[in-house]
């Protein structure tokens, strides 16, 4: 096998002899014995031996030449296949070697011995294997490094089984001298067996024939189980390149179906993408929106305190002659004695005969009777009937225990059982109700259990059919009370829910209970039986206008939307009281029961009357003329175009207020 890296050179077959003698001058010491050398010498093939038998001769007269010398057989690209080396002892390199090593599996060939070397700890796994043949050749196959770093070691044992086995022989040549003259000379027993020469010479090249043979035999062993091998290993690779083929198209099936997932959720990204844009602009544009509307209300509630302002020094004017002439004329009227210390601007305009008897205001606006000196110009309306409640009380079982003419004594009211708000829309009818002025809503937290978050949907309801049906009138929506078996967090959001649904209803008004938890209850719903009188407080507070124990919203200072049918704030029914509304019979001198659920009925108002009446609204009339006028025998020019403009004034009010009340 012909390498670039050759190290002996190359020459013509007639310098042969000198090459192997030169490398047994190499391998020999000066005193002539054979030198054992742990470095093995790479086996170079001439460039003109090119057939596999020319190489196998070139080798075996290689070795032969060099005994107990350790030569590298290479392949033909160049890496060392086997190490090799030929001896004249191959029974003490046979002994040598199974000694030198702890684990050694002994197995027999046909023409020598075959020994395999095993790790110590591992017995199934071998790891050189080291054929000995009888004509003295000796090849290692397997960790190569391994045996070429105990190759000096075991050439020791070797020479000391050389040496047992010399000494074996010498004892066993003594007795066979004796006997050797009595065995007859090769030559003679030829001449005498009549042998010829030819075949005496034929002798040593058929045994140099077999040796040759045993090596190819050998050689085509070693390559018989490298196909086996190597055809092994196709196999294996044959089957995981399948397995590899299936795993990737069992990958590529799965990539495809997780491209169309990708593709199929970027199309719903992008149409996500379109939404979130669309929204985005729509609530800029309701932001735009809000603010103009914020900007434009804020412009009305200026322009409403300027009116008001110039209201109040329009009255302010008007009152200076009108208490002039009250207090000229007031030792006349001897029907306002008692009561003009409270009232003296109602005594004052009020000459009715019919004022001495007891009659108490509603608080629906059921007009006075008709007075009977009263000039053509102070027209008032057609009596109704007063058997309709003034306020309809709708709540659930947490209202048991509330006592209408306690909590209203003053007023007409009626309550009505409403557990649900089923039941609420069915009662939220003029032939159920008739024409309340307030209406107040608690119901709701029985529907807790079957509608869960949608409760506010159906308060909405309630709410849109109580403006509807009654919409001159002011509803009282109560928000829910807390309860055992519901989270408060449900609660809450109904109710925050319902707020601004209201927040922007004129006349809805919201009862908040912030101060009713839990701990008010005695079992998972109902009130404790000393804790309803709160609860109803709450109620009437929400109801007279109360704005120190209402809410946020209803506790500012704004008046409600003007309603000549309703109930208004105190401050409303001051400006409108001295110009447009009629004469009211004084409040009757009776001694009243005490109020046990809080404060008696008032509108807010430090001035208003002690029978918390609601003032009675006519139609304006040009050319009015007030009491005190009458009685001074009439008012100059100045004064009339004074009540013209009080009167203008206060129905740009109602109108300002009414709509600053929609947004």
């Amino acid at each position: 096998m012909a390498s670039p890296h050759s190290s002996i050179p190359q020459c013509s077959n007639s310098n042969e002899p000198e090459r192997i003698n030169q490398s047994e001058q190499q391998l020999q010491s000066p005193h002539g014995h054979i030198q054992m050398s742990s470095d093995c010498v790479p086996i170079h093939y001439p460039s003109e031996i090119k057939t596999d038998s020319a190489r196998k001769n070139y080798k075996q007269k290689l070795l032969s030449s060099s005994p107990e010398t350790l030569f590298a057989d290479l392949f033909k690209t160049g890496e060392i296949c086997n190490l090799i080396f030929f001896s004249d002892h191959p029974s003490a390199w046979h002994k040598a070697i199974i000694n030198h090593y702890p684990s050694v599996k002994k197995e027999g060939i046909c023409n020598g011995w075959k020994v395999k070397i095993r790790e110590p700890h591992d017995p199934d796994n071998t790891v050189i294997t080291v054929n000995i043949y009888k004509n003295g050749t000796v090849m290692v196959q397997g960790n190569l490094k391994l045996f070429q770093a105990d190759y000096r070691a075991i050439g020791e044992a070797m020479k000391h089984e050389k040496a047992l086995l010399s000494e074996s022989l010498s004892s066993e040549q003594n007795p066979q001298n004796s006997t050797s003259d009595l065995r007859p000379n090769p030559a003679e027993t030829a001449k005498s067996e009549n042998i010829s020469p030819s075949l005496l010479k034929s002798i040593p090249l058929l045994q140099e024939h077999f040796t040759k043979l045993e090596m190819e035999m050998v050689q085509l062993r070693e390559t018989v189980l490298k196909r086996e091998q190597s055809e092994t290993c196709h196999t294996e690779l044959k089957q995981n390149t399948e397995h590899l083929t299936q795993r990737l198209t069992a990958l590529t099936q799965q990539m495809r179906k997780l491209q169309k997932e990708k593709d199929s959720y970027k199309c719903e990204l992008t149409a996500l993408r379109l939404q979130l844009q669309d929204r985005e602009q729509s609530t800029l544009e309701m932001r735009q929106q809000l603010r103009e509307i914020q900007e434009k209300r804020e412009m009305e509630n200026n322009e409403i305190q300027a009116l008001k302002e110039q209201l109040r020094e329009l009255l302010l004017a008007r009152k200076e002659p009108e208490q002039t002439h009250r207090a000229q004329t007031l030792p006349s009227t001897p029907e306002c004695s008692n009561t003009g210390s409270q009232h003296p601007p109602l005594c004052a305009e009020r000459p009715d005969p019919d004022s001495s008897q007891p009659s108490q205001r509603p608080l629906s606006g059921s007009p006075v009777p008709a007075q009977q000196h009263q000039p053509s110009y102070h027209s008032r309306p057609a009596p109704t009937s007063t058997e309709e409640p003034e306020i309809a009380l709708l709540i659930d079982s947490n209202g048991k225990f509330i006592d209408t003419k306690k909590l209203f004594p003053q007023h007409k009211a009626v309550k009505f059982w409403c557990p649900t708000t089923d039941k609420a829309l069915e009662l939220l009818t003029e032939s159920q109700l008739g024409r309340p002025s307030h209406i107040i809503i608690h119901t709701g937290t029985n529907d807790l259990r079957s509608q869960q978050d949608r409760v506010s949907d159906s308060l909405r309801a309630v709410v849109e059919k109580a403006r509807k049906t009654f919409p001159n009138s002011k509803i009282i929506l109560s928000t829910l009370l807390q309860r055992k078996d519901f989270h408060p967090i449900t609660i809450n959001k109904i109710n925050s829910s319902i707020s601004r649904h209201c927040v922007l209803l004129p006349n809805v008004h919201l009862a908040h209970h912030p101060d009713l938890d839990t701990d008010c209850l005695y079992d998972h719903v109902h009130l404790y039986k000393n804790l309803v009188h709160i609860f109803a407080k709450r109620l009437k507070d929400v109801t007279l206008s109360r704005s120190d124990q209402t809410s946020p919203r209803w506790s500012r200072t704004s008046p409600k939307p003007a309603n000549p049918t309703r109930l208004t704030s105190g401050n409303y029914i001051a400006a409108n009281t001295s110009s447009r509304a009629p004469a009211r019979a004084p409040p009757r001198a009776s001694t009243r029961r005490p109020d046990p659920y809080g404060q008696r009925l008032s509108y807010n108002s430090p001035a208003a009357p002690a029978a918390e009446a609601r003032p009675q609204q006519s139609p304006a009339q040009p050319g009015r003329l007030s009491y005190a006028q009458a009685v001074s025998g009439g008012a100059n020019r100045a004064n009339d175009e004074l009540h013209d403009i009080q009167h203008m004034l206060s129905i740009i009010c109602s109108h300002l207020l009414t709509h600053s009340g929609q947004w």
